[in-house]
């Protein structure tokens, strides 16, 4: 629109100057016409009065030539040379022959003359002929010069007139052409207009549709504020259609006027820095929802580079806030979760080096994270371990696979071993190349351990199991020997040779029986009678025995704690405890000698401390330790001591139970035995017991002799040789006996005469029905009738379950006559 009109002032202007100059050039042209009219009409009116003069000349002469009175021709004369000397002047200047008029002058001049030399008649011919026929022929010069300027004068009119003809039409045609030219280029601009106004309009309405389809909303103003224009997402966004929002300002449409407030500044702060402006910000909604946004806006700028708006551009970010506050909350739950955790959390790259270390590895391993990052898995193992993980490591990241439960053993910062557990995944590229691996490690050293512990106790369960079983028919066998024998005593002279190879027996089922008793003790299933015991005695007395057994290269150091405190325990087997280790210790020395240092000292372990204590609770302990300077142990074989015939004593020098004794009597007292050694460098072995607040008062003990009686006692018994033996032995001590070898048969006999029975022997394992459940059927019968149990070994019965079932005494076999006879006297006079 300006280039037209621009275009159109021009041409106008062009045109206006045309008729300027085409009038300015006919004004000149009227003018040098007026000016060669004036001149022509100038010179013909002097030409005139030349002629008039020249007429009034001849009559001034005519009147000098009549007038006799000189005074007056003197005034003549002075006429005629002033007109004279005027035409001269006047023939000069209109350049007329200056010599006929001077010769016309000689001729008035003799003529004047001759009035006074000659008569006034040769003067008057003289005017009358000569002087008229020069007057005539200047009279007809001047008259044909008055001719000829007319002639001249008619030439330069039309001349003008023909340059004012020619030169107004030239600007005619100019102005004509100017105004042909500029109509087509007026026609063409229209045209051109038109085109660019179509452009425009199709460009309008393809940026139209393309900011329509901006899913983001979109919104122009002008520096007033107002808005003049926005695309459909902004009318959504606000909830107004488009026609309502053009020609409104943020204060019309924004329902809440603080946020407009701040819109409105931030439009004016755009306005005076110019540029483009990024800010964020919230927006209420019309739906009543705040919205966080983003604000793009930039200035609008005309082709002068005049600011003449603004544009803007609003980027919902809610749902990315909140997705972002969401993952912060999860990032911040899985790093309290990475932080806090007790495995390890970590990362490699391709090289197998460490990328990410979680911060319980200082706990773990006792490096910081930064300590491991960049260091390879491998470099903190022992070389052998190191060796078999990394070909296993490099084995699977060939195959790209996964792994799980790797065991792996780590050396700590403080230099003892680590085990874990390591699982892991791969990390694949976009290329589908080896990344690395991630994954965790969980400390199971603890649980490795335990697992050993577990399957050491497994072991030891079973063993004990089979020493049980094999206890019970034991026994079983021993008490028919030792009975048998007792029995082959009695009717054999004391003196005789028989005598003694019986007494022989007896000391080898006596040794036989110990046996047992140590296969028990070891599997914690024997018997035996504890009370409060102070060690240090026994210690003491241990040491003195050893001084005289052990080679004297051995030295014997003892460090102990008389006020340790008491354990509740059985004095014989605390003994024992002491006597295997010590033995054990100088077996180790005997070849090159050493140090032996026994040390007794109490105990206290806490919630703190008892990680370093396994399987045992918080509370006061007393510590017995045995360390020697010895040949060590291999740590292949460490976890095998307590195994019970498993021995690296050469043959006929150990039967490989010490430690298994030990570590039964140690467990059945509910403490710990803990074992550290290095090869050539010795053991110490760590006995833990529970030390016993308070003393219980001891029991007064009368000596035991045969008892003998006269009651009917029912003895049961499965197997045959030991229903007589058992027959036997009563019988030999004054009883009245009724044997039987089924209990179901007892248990009808009774009932049919329970009174009949003062007292009832069982044994315990016998088929259909144990003697546990006899005694309570007969008590079930007879609440008051005492019943006595024989067992070579049971689980199922203790003393206390006897004594809660009825039973009045639990006898264990082997027994000897005296034991037998007096353990039934004494429950008969206990019912008295």
């Amino acid at each position: 629109m300006r280039s037209i009109a621009f275009r159109l002032i021009v041409a106008f202007l062009c045109i206006v100057s045309l008729l300027i100059l085409q009038g300015a050039f006919a004004y000149y042209t009227a003018r040098s016409l007026a000016s060669v009219q004036h001149r022509a009409l100038t010179k013909k009116t002097e030409l005139q009065v030349i002629q008039k003069e020249l007429s009034e000349m001849r009559l001034t002469v005519y009147k000098l030539l009549g007038t006799m009175n000189p005074y007056s021709m003197d005034l003549f004369k002075q006429e005629f040379e002033r007109k004279m000397s005027r035409l001269l002047k006047q023939f000069k200047k209109h350049d007329i022959n200056l010599e006929l008029l001077r010769a016309n002058k000689n001729t008035y001049t003799k003529i004047i003359n001759y009035q006074y030399d000659f008569s006034i008649k040769t003067a008057r011919n003289l005017l009358d002929n000569f002087s008229k026929k020069q007057h005539e022929q200047l009279t007809s010069f001047v008259k044909t010069k008055t001719a000829e300027i007319s002639k001249e004068t008619q030439v330069q009119i039309r001349t003008a007139h023909r340059k004012s003809f020619f030169f107004t039409v030239g600007i005619c045609l100019l102005a004509l052409v100017v105004s042909i030219v500029w109509a087509l280029l007026l026609a063409n601009s229209f045209t051109d207009r038109k085109r660019a106004e179509e452009t425009l309009r199709e460009q309008y309405v393809f940026l139209q549709t393309l900011i329509n389809t901006i899913p983001n909303p979109v919104f122009y103003k002008d520096r007033k504020g107002k808005y003049t224009g926005c695309n459909r997402a902004f009318a959504e966004f606000i909830g107004k259609a488009p026609e309502e929002i053009v020609g409104k300002t943020v204060y019309d449409i924004a329902p809440d006027k603080d946020l407009a407030e701040i819109y409105f500044a931030a439009d004016i702060e755009l306005f005076e820095k110019q540029g483009t402006q990024t800010y964020e910000s919230s927006v209420l909604r019309y739906n009543g929802q705040m919205s966080n946004v983003i604000f793009n806006k930039a200035c609008i700028t005309d082709h002068k580079g005049t600011t003449t708006g603004l544009v803007g551009i609003i980027s919902d970010i809610t749902e990315r806030i909140r997705t972002e506050e969401l993952l912060q909350k999860s990032e911040e739950r899985f790093r309290s979760l990475v932080e806090n955790i007790n495995d390890i959390i970590w990362e490699v790259d391709e090289n197998s080096t460490y990328t990410y270390m979680s911060p319980a590895v200082a706990k773990v391993l006792g490096y910081s994270s930064d300590e491991l990052i960049g260091k390879k898995p491998f470099e903190i193992m022992p070389p052998d371990e190191a060796e078999r993980v990394r070909n296993l490591f490099l084995s699977l990241a060939d195959r790209k696979e996964p792994f799980k439960g790797m065991i792996n053993i780590n050396i700590h910062k403080k230099g003892y071993q680590v085990t874990l557990e390591s699982s892991g995944v791969p990390i694949i590229d976009s290329k589908g190349n080896l990344a690395g691996y991630r994954g965790v490690d969980r400390d199971i050293t603890e649980r490795k351990s335990m697992e050993e512990r577990l399957q050491q106790s497994q072991k030891m369960e079973a063993i004990g199991t089979l020493a049980g079983g094999i206890a019970h028919d034991f026994n079983n066998i021993l008490a028919g020997i030792i009975g048998y024998t007792e029995l082959a005593q009695d009717d054999t002279p004391s003196n005789s040779n028989v005598q003694n190879y019986l007494q022989q027996i007896m000391k080898s089922t006596t040794r036989a029986k110990d046996l047992v008793r140590q296969i028990l003790t070891f599997s914690r299933k024997g018997q035996e009678e504890r009370k409060p015991v102070s060690l240090h005695p026994i210690i003491k007395e241990a040491a003195k025995l050893l001084r005289s057994t052990i080679p004297t290269t051995i030295d014997i150091r003892l460090n102990i704690d008389e006020h340790a405190g008491k354990v509740n325990a059985d004095p014989t087997q605390m003994h024992q405890i002491v006597m295997n280790l010590c033995t054990n210790a100088s077996f180790s020395m005997q070849e090159h000698g050493g140090e032996m240092e026994i040390s007794l000292a109490p105990v206290v372990i806490t919630q703190e401390t008892i990680h370093l204590y396994p399987d045992v609770s918080p509370g006061p302990f007393v510590e017995i330790g045995v360390t020697d300077t010895g040949s060590g142990i291999d740590s292949r074989i460490l976890q095998r001591i307590f195994e019970p015939f498993f021995t690296t004593k050469e043959k006929e020098k150990g039967t490989g139970m010490g430690l298994a004794v030990v570590h039964g009597i140690v467990k059945d007292h509910g403490g710990v035995i803990h074992v550290e050694s290095m090869v050539d460098k010795g053991t110490t072995v760590t006995v833990l017991l529970p030390r016993v607040i308070a003393d219980t008062s001891e029991k007064d003990e009368s000596a035991l002799s045969v008892s003998r009686g006269n009651e009917h006692i029912l003895f049961i018994d499965d197997e045959k040789i030991l229903m007589d033996l058992g027959k036997k032995r009563l019988e030999s001590l004054g009883y009245t006996v009724t044997a039987l070898n089924s209990s179901l048969e007892a248990l009808e006999v009774f009932r049919q005469s329970p009174d009949t029975f003062d007292m009832v022997i069982t044994d315990q394992t016998m088929p259909h029905m144990t003697g546990l459940e006899l005694a309570k059927q007969i008590l079930q019968i007879m609440p008051d009738k005492p019943v006595i149990i024989c067992t070579g070994y049971s689980d199922t019965v203790s003393p206390e379950r006897a004594e809660l079932a009825g039973i009045k005494a639990l006898i264990y076999k082997p027994i000897t006559k005296i034991e037998f006879a007096s353990t039934i006297r004494s429950v008969f006079d206990n019912m008295t």
